[in-house]
Parts: C-alpha cells; structure tokens; sequence
C-alpha cells in the first residue's frame, strides 16, 4: 500500500461537466442561460439539482420546474457543490464487491458536508466552501478500498479481510484525499483540511474549516446511526473550545439532525 500511495497512484479524474460548471460558477459573467444550457446535457446532476431545490431545506412555495429558476433558488455556490457531489458519487464512492461499505461511506461525506455547512451559518463564519471541505475530508476512504482491490486483483498481496480494509482506509485515507484535492486543483486549504481533520492540532497552518470540519465529522457518525439520541452524542471539550460553541449552540446542532438528514437524502 504504502508503495502505490507514493508512486503513481491511478486517480480518478473529475468529469468533464463538472469541470466546466466549477469553471461557469466561479466566472461572474456567466449567465444563469449558459449555465442551465451547460446542466442541461448532464441528466443525472439536473435530477439532483432539482431534487435539491425542492427539498425541505430551501422550502419553495411551488415546485421548482427548470434548471434556471433551480439555479435562482439554491445560488451558484450550491450548484458547484452538487456538481462535485454527483462527480464523487459516481465516479470515487463506487467500488465494486464493496457497494454497502461505499453506501455507508458516501452517507457520512454527505452529512458531514451539511452539518460543516450547518456549523459555519451557526457561528456566521464567511468560510471558503465548508460543504465541499465536509463532503470531501473522507474522499481517500473509497479510493483505498478501490487500490486494495486493485492489488489483490494483481496478485500482490493475500486476500485482505474486512478488517484489513478498514485498517487500510483509515492508515492511508487522509493522504489519498489530499492527493486528490491536489489532482482535482481544488485549492491547498482543502487539501489541508482534508489531511489534517482527524487531528487539527498537527497542521502548520490552521483555517478555520479544520475545527468545523472535525466537529461536522463526529456530528455526521452520530446522526447517521438511528439508535443514538441527543444524551449519547460526546463532544470533543477542546474542539468546542476552538470554535467557541457554547452547550446551546451544541444542543442546535444536535436538534438539526432531522433537517441534515433530509438534505442527505435530496442529494443522494
């Protein structure tokens, strides 16, 4: 593993659509006619772009029909997060033989993403792009378990067990998922945020993502598994400490569960 992570490790690459629409968002002259044009010849990220935007989280008070009025609603920085979300979800999160394992992995990106999301409006951060930093800080996860495979495939090694996979994707996920951010030129506070979440303290530098990141992860792992209540979530005194959450502000975020877990599922 650690001789594939290092040398020349077949990345996927980000589709083309994708690329074009990052591009389109971040362009301010782009028109929301030439950006609908542009959706428009991706079936499956105008269904999810759509289904966003009739989600509960944006509430419109009738059905929102075409691409434009779905772009007016949700803003341009909603569409390139759904660009990249559809981008993951069908070309990183899908291992073959392993599609439960992916499933639970992509639910957790997902609702990490919306709970960073949640924390930064909560604490009125101007951050750059905490749903992206959520959504990708466990991107190396399903990339390990697809070069895993790849070796057992090849005859390098031994068939691995499940456990060794799971001991794979956490010893190399935040490398491979930095190495990603790098190839996709996602920006080098991504990549930081992505290398570093598990453990902000060791970054040279600290944007403010980290600390959100980090807390929308724990949020994520505990409002996914139904039989937790709000009494069973544990939160980390230092990270609280970081963001100077207050025991309110917490209990906010754990009264959101509903609301996170109703975006996930527009998304998905």
């Amino acid at each position: 593993m650690r001789a594939r992570v290092e040398g020349e490790l077949a990345l996927p690459l980000l589709p083309n659509t994708a690329v074009r629409v990052l591009a389109a968002c971040q362009d301010e002259e782009s028109g929301l006619e030439e950006l609908a044009e542009l959706l428009a010849h991706d079936p499956s990220l105008t269904a999810h772009l759509l289904r966003v935007a009739n989600s509960v989280g944006y509430a419109p008070r009738v059905p929102i029909l075409s691409l434009q009025q779905a772009i007016g609603r949700v803003g341009l920085a909603t569409v390139r997060d759904v660009a990249v979300a559809v981008a993951l979800e069908e070309r990183v999160f899908s291992v073959p033989g392993h599609q439960e394992r992916v499933r639970e992995l992509w639910l957790h990106a997902a609702a990490t993403a919306y709970y960073a999301k949640e924390i930064a409006q909560l604490l009125r951060k101007d951050l750059d792009s905490p749903f992206l930093c959520g959504l990708l800080h466990d991107v190396g996860m399903p990339i390990t378990l697809q070069v895993v495979c790849d070796l057992e495939r090849e005859g390098l090694v031994a068939p691995v067990s499940a456990a060794g996979m799971e001991l794979a994707m956490s010893a190399f996920h935040a490398e491979v998922g930095a190495r990603i951010a790098r190839a996709w030129n996602l920006g080098p506070w991504l990549e930081l945020v992505i290398r570093h979440h598990h453990d902000p303290a060791r970054a040279r530098f600290h944007p403010e993502e980290l600390p959100v990141v980090a807390l929308a992860d724990a949020l994520a792992d505990w409002a996914v598994d139904a039989s937790l209540g709000e009494e069973d979530f544990a939160a980390d005194a230092e990270l609280l400490a970081a963001l100077r959450l207050h025991e309110g502000a917490l209990g906010s975020l754990l009264s959101r569960r509903g609301r996170v877990l109703e975006a996930v599922a527009a998304l998905a």
